[in-house]
C-alpha cells in the first residue's frame, strides 16, 4: 500500500508540473480541464499496471539442469498484545479519512437542506432557481442555482447569474464531487489538494468566459472588483471565487495557439507513462498474497530469480520490502548430505522439456491455490520451528502430480505440511518432448518464518 502511494504521488506530482509549466493561465481552459482529470486517473491506474515479461512459472537451474518451481514463503507472526498489533499508521490514515467523508456528507447536506426549506422556481429547461433571501453569494450545485430571487433583478446579479448557469451547463459540479471525494480517500497526496485547487480555478474560468459571451467585458470585470467573498457553502462553485486577480487577468488575456504546448504535455505524459509501466515490469517476478488460512498474519511472497546458495538471499530479496525465500540448488542440497535430485530421477522423467507442463490457469491461479491452502502448523509456531522445506515431485504424462518426497526436510511438522497442500495439487496440463507427452521433474521449495520484527510479549 505504502508503495502504491509513493508511485501515486510521485506520478501525479510530475505529470502536474509539466501542467504548470506548460498549460497554467493559457487561455485554454476546456483542455485544463481535461489534463487535470486525465492527470488524477493516471496517477491512480498506472500503479496498479503491469506488464508481463516473464516466461513461465519456473525458473530453470542450469547448473543441476532441473526446474525449481517458484519458491514460496509462509510467515506467521508471534503473539502480540493488542496495542502493539495495531497498524498505527493504518489507524490514522482511517480516522482522517472519516472525518473527511463526514465533513463531505455534511457539505452535501446542507445544500439538500437549502433546497428542502426555500421555494424552488423553474430558470430553464431542467435548471431550477432556489430562492434564499439574504444569500449575499449565489452558488450552483447540480442543477440548481441558489440566489436571493430579488437581488438578480440588480443588473450586477444579473451576470452573476449568467455565471452560474454558465457552470451547470458545463456540468462543472461532477467535477467538483470526484475531486472533494478523492481527496477525502487520497488525502495523504498533497498534489490532489493542488489539482483539486486549480481545477476549481479552471471552472471559474469557463463559467466567465461563458457568461462574457452575453456581457461587456469591463462590466463583468467590474462586478468582479466591486463584490467581495462572503461565507459560502461546502463543494459549491461561487462566483466570488479568489483569487480575483487571475480571474481578471484570463478575462483580458488573448487566445493564441498552443498547439506545440498541448503536443508537448501528451508527449511528456506518454514517455512518463512509458517509463512507469516498463519499471514495473514484472521482470523480477515478485508477486505478494497476504490472509494465509491458519496463519495469524500470512505473507505469500513469490520470487523468479537466477541460483544463489542457500545461506544468502537472493539479489531480488535484497531489494524486496517483504521476506523472500532463498533459492535452493543441488549445492544446497550437497550440503544438507543429499544427493541433486536429478540424480535419482527415473531415466523417463525429463528436468527439461519443448512444452513445460502447466497449472489449470497458469502462474497466477498456481499461486492462488498455494495461498488458499498453505497454513503454518500451530504447534510449530508455539515452539517458533521454522526452515525451508524442498518438496520434489513430478507431473507424469497425464498431468497427474505424483511422487512428492521431501528432499530438503526441516521438522516432521513443517515438512508433513508441505506434502500435505501439494497433494492437494490438481491435475496439470501435462509437459511435451518432441510432441509427446512426458514426465516432467519439478523442486519446490516452501519457506516457513516466524516474524520476528517484535518481540514476544507475555
Amino acid at each position: 500500500m505504502l508503495l502504491y502511494i509513493l508511485k501515486m504521488a510521485l506520478i501525479s506530482g510530475s505529470l502536474f508540473a509539466l501542467y504548470l509549466l506548460l498549460l497554467q493561465n493559457r487561455k485554454t481552459n476546456t483542455w485544463n480541464r481535461v489534463v487535470l482529470l486525465g492527470i488524477v486517473v493516471l496517477s491512480l491506474l498506472l500503479p496498479l499496471l503491469r506488464i508481463n515479461t516473464s516466461s513461465g512459472t519456473w525458473t530453470q537451474y542450469r547448473q543441476t539442469g532441473i526446474q525449481m518451481l517458484q519458491p514460496v514463503l509462509v510467515q506467521a507472526s508471534r503473539w502480540q498484545p493488542w496495542w502493539q498489533q495495531v497498524n498505527w499508521v493504518s489507524a490514522v490514515y482511517v480516522i482522517v479519512t472519516v472525518v473527511l467523508l463526514l465533513r463531505f456528507t455534511l457539505g452535501l447536506w446542507h445544500i439538500y437542506r437549502l433546497g428542502r426549506k426555500h421555494e424552488a422556481s423553474i430558470i430553464e429547461k431542467d435548471m431550477r432557481l432556489v430562492h434564499v433571501p439574504q444569500l449575499t453569494a449565489p452558488f450552483s450545485f447540480g442543477k440548481t442555482v441558489y440566489a436571493d430571487r430579488d437581488l438578480l433583478l440588480q443588473p450586477a446579479q444579473r451576470l452573476i447569474l449568467l455565471h452560474e448557469q454558465a457552470h451547470i451547463h458545463q456540468k462543472h459540479t461532477a467535477d467538483k464531487l470526484f475531486m472533494e471525494l478523492l481527496c477525502a480517500v487520497g488525502w495523504i497526496n498533497p498534489v490532489f489538494w493542488l489539482i483539486k485547487k486549480e481545477l476549481t480555478l479552471v471552472h471559474e474560468f469557463l463559467a466567465d468566459e461563458a457568461a462574457m459571451q452575453e456581457a461587456p467585458q469591463q462590466e463583468y470585470a467590474s462586478v468582479l472588483l466591486q463584490q467581495a467573498m462572503p461565507a459560502h457553502a461546502l463543494m459549491a462553485h461561487h462566483f466570488f471565487h479568489h483569487p480575483i486577480k487571475r480571474r481578471i487577468l484570463m478575462m483580458y488575456q488573448q487566445k493564441t495557439k498552443a498547439g506545440w504546448r498541448k503536443a508537448a504535455l501528451l508527449g511528456g505524459i506518454a514517455v512518463l507513462s512509458t517509463m512507469v509501466l516498463v519499471l514495473q515490469s514484472n521482470h523480477i517476478g515478485l508477486a505478494n498474497f497476504k490472509n494465509i488460512a491458519g496463519a495469524q498474519s500470512g505473507i505469500f511472497n513469490v520470487v523468479k530469480d537466477g541460483p544463489d546458495n542457500a545461506d544468502k538471499p537472493s539479489a531480488a530479496a535484497e531489494k524486496a520490502d517483504t521476506v523472500i525465500v532463498n533459492d535452493y540448488t543441488a549445492a544446497a542440497a550437497k550440503k544438507f548430505g543429499e544427493e541433486s535430485p536429478v540424480a535419482q530421477a527415473d531415466s523417463k522423467t525429463y528436468d527439461k522439456v519443448d512444452q513445460e507442463p502447466a497449472f489449470p490457469g497458469g502462474q497466477d491461479a498456481l499461486m492462488h491455490f498455494l495461498s488458499k491452502n498453505i497454513t503454518y502448523p500451530e504447534q510449530a509456531q508455539k515452539e517458533g520451528i521454522e526452515g525451508q522445506v524442498v518438496v520434489q515431485f513430478i507431473v507424469d504424462k497425464s498431468g497427474k502430480p505424483r511422487d512428492f518426497k521431501v528432499v530438503r526436510p526441516v521438522n516432521p511438522l513443517l515438512d508433513a505440511e508441505a506434502l500435505r497442500v501439494l497433494g492437494l495439487m490438481p491435475g496439470w496440463t501435462p509437459g511435451k518432448q518432441k510432441g509427446e507427452a512426458v514426465n516432467v521433474l519439478y523442486n519446490l521449495p516452501i519457506r516457513f518464518k516466524m516474524d520476528d520484527s517484535k518481540e514476544k510479549k507475555g
